[in-house]
């Protein structure tokens, strides 16, 4: 069983991601992880990486490709769930060719909200685990690991800018491009992670894949 997960910036898509993995044993295939733990290479494949993301902008299809292809072959067979790809109806396209989606679930959170999650947004320089200044409670080290947080180069306010345009422009016609397939699933994400952990688990259970009922 494949999912895609959709949204716009700070929509709790990694958060939902990894409740379903936990919860489900599902393979995630986090293109945003998987494109910032290359960055960390000494690669000339690293340093447009990094130019990108400071950008705010899609890395190159031809790498996030080969990046992406690499890690799916290390989980072959697995249940997956793309978090973070595709990205534009391309992408789409060339995922279609190497994988079967099941369903894509739409994760929608308004504008004020984004901006307001995306500011308060610290990464873990560790794990890699992405937290928020009101989850931290005063505390200055990650809640997973306990490492040192960090504003990335990728949640500044001109990423911010970068991103959400993006989404307008590129995310919005490939939600519509699984809406005409009916492989498109909308929840609400401006609540809590329980809240939208319940929704994606009704679309599962609707669906009838992977023994969730």
């Amino acid at each position: 069983m494949n999912i895609i997960l959709l949204g716009q910036i700070t929509s709790g898509k990694g958060t939902l991601a990894q409740c379903l993995e936990e919860k489900y044993n599902f393979g995630l295939v986090s293109i945003g992880a998987l494109l910032r733990e290359e960055a960390k290479k000494d690669t000339p494949e690293a340093k447009v990486i990094s130019d990108y993301q400071l950008q705010g902008k899609l890395v190159p299809e031809e790498i996030t490709i080969k990046i992406l292809k690499s890690h799916m072959d290390r989980n072959a067979g697995k249940n997956l769930i793309f978090d973070g790809y595709p990205r534009n109806l391309k992408q789409a396209e060339t995922l279609d060719r190497i994988a079967k989606i099941d369903a894509c679930l739409v994760l929608d959170v308004d504008d004020s909200i984004v901006r307001d999650r995306f500011m308060g947004r610290r990464g873990c320089v560790t794990c890699g685990h992405i937290t928020h200044l009101k989850m931290l409670n005063g505390k200055t080290t990650c809640p997973k690991c306990g490492g040192n947080l960090e504003i990335r180069n990728d949640m500044t306010e001109e990423a911010m800018l970068g991103k959400m345009k993006s989404f307008e422009t590129e995310t919005k016609p490939l939600i519509a491009y699984y809406e005409n397939k009916n492989l498109a699933y909308h929840i609400n994400a401006g609540h809590n992670p329980e809240k939208t952990l319940e929704q994606a688990e009704n679309v599962l259970k609707k669906i009838g894949k992977n023994g969730i009922n």
